[in-house]
């Protein structure tokens, strides 16, 4: 290709900085996921009560795949008759420990102990 006679602008941009910005996110993400698969028990991450996430205890325990488990609300695997009273802890933010009976994907039950707290990420509130 000939350029002699062409006119050309280049723009260079440093991008330094947004490349470690992304490194860092990158870096948050895989710390978040290693404290979470890390525990033995079930962690759930709800937005409006809509399960988001959830580790492999908790697939383990409950019996749901992460693709099953994102599209179903956090009640779903309590006992009907203890779903209001999940509903109305995870409300008023209650943070206390306390028991209910859980329902696995195969219909099984399980006492199992319960505690929720609300997330600040973005300033906006999960839970």
């Amino acid at each position: 290709m000939n350029l002699s006679g062409a006119k050309m602008l280049v723009n260079a941009v440093d991008i330094t900085e947004r490349k470690q910005a992304e490194r860092e996110i990158a870096e948050s993400g895989e710390r978040y996921r290693g404290l979470s698969e890390a525990s033995f028990e079930a962690i759930f991450f709800c937005e409006k009560g809509l399960c988001i996430e959830q580790n492999q205890a908790a697939e383990a325990m409950f019996g749901y795949t992460t693709e099953e488990a994102t599209v179903r609300y956090g009640t779903e695997w309590i006992v009907p008759e203890f779903r209001d009273m999940v509903m109305k802890k995870m409300m008023t933010g209650d943070e206390k420990p306390y028991e209910a009976v859980a329902l696995r994907k195969d219909g099984t039950t399980f006492p199992c102990l319960l505690r929720e707290k609300m997330v600040h990420y973005k300033a906006e509130t999960f839970g």
